[in-house]
């Protein structure tokens, strides 16, 4: 009886790994090599994806945003302003740090 398969998958593969596939395979075809490999085993790596709150997602994205805005300010200063540009980096560094602390 044979099974019926009405779900294709499409991957898109450089040239070298196909190379490597087709030597993993041996003589087997491809798609029974990839079903067998894909639903006999466990994933080579497993990625975790941790769970954020949304709200610090979007105060973060906030956060980068100004800095980006201190960011753009900074460089548009000329050597006249030189104290502001200063005090402007100092504040930048202090937020850096205490960004770093959050780790």
């Amino acid at each position: 009886m044979k099974i019926k398969r009405p779900h294709h998958i499409k991957v898109s593969l450089s040239d070298e790994e196909v190379k490597k596939l087709d030597e993993s395979r041996g003589e087997q075809l491809r798609a029974v090599y990839l079903r067998e490999l894909g639903c006999s085993q466990k994933a080579a790596r497993k990625v975790n994806v941790l769970k954020v709150d949304p709200d610090l997602l979007r105060a973060l994205n906030k956060i980068g945003g100004n800095l980006n805005q201190l960011s753009y300010f900074i460089n548009r200063l000329d050597d006249h302003h030189l104290i502001e540009k200063v005090e402007a980096l100092v504040n930048l560094n202090d937020i850096r740090l205490a960004l770093e602390r959050l780790k």
